[in-house]
């Protein structure tokens, strides 16, 4: 099974985002990403089931042995990396401060630092 295979077994069935941990299970195996676990929590949006205090370790091990990408890849980001890695690389990406802006309909910012090459420190 190659990496990609193994990145869509970390696909929340809810929203585009990645599992990753601690990844909680239902009473009937299924997970969610942690936005939509804490959306659907207690009750699996999947099956009757509920979440109990259950956590997946291999899909935790899988996460931490693949590339997985930011979660702003749809706002450009190319960064990807393993387990945690991702995690603290997400808390300071650039894309992410962008993508608000985005959704705020502000895309003049996005404009301007592909323009002047303006970093994040600037902006603050």
């Amino acid at each position: 099974m190659c990496d990609q295979e193994l990145l869509a077994t970390l696909l929340c069935p809810i929203c585009p985002s990645y599992l990753s941990p601690p990844i909680q299970v239902c009473t009937n195996g299924h997970s969610l990403c942690p936005t939509c676990f804490e959306r659907a929590k207690p009750q699996c949006p999947q099956c009757p089931g509920k979440f109990i205090n259950r956590r997946c370790f291999i899909l935790e091990r899988i996460y931490d042995k693949i590339s997985v990408p930011c979660r702003n890849q749809k706002y450009g980001c190319t960064f990807s990396a393993k387990g945690l890695q991702i995690k603290k690389h997400e808390k300071k990406c650039l894309w992410e401060f962008l993508g608000r802006r985005i959704k705020n309909k502000h895309v003049w910012v996005l404009c301007e630092i592909r323009i002047n090459g303006v970093n994040r420190r600037k902006l603050k």
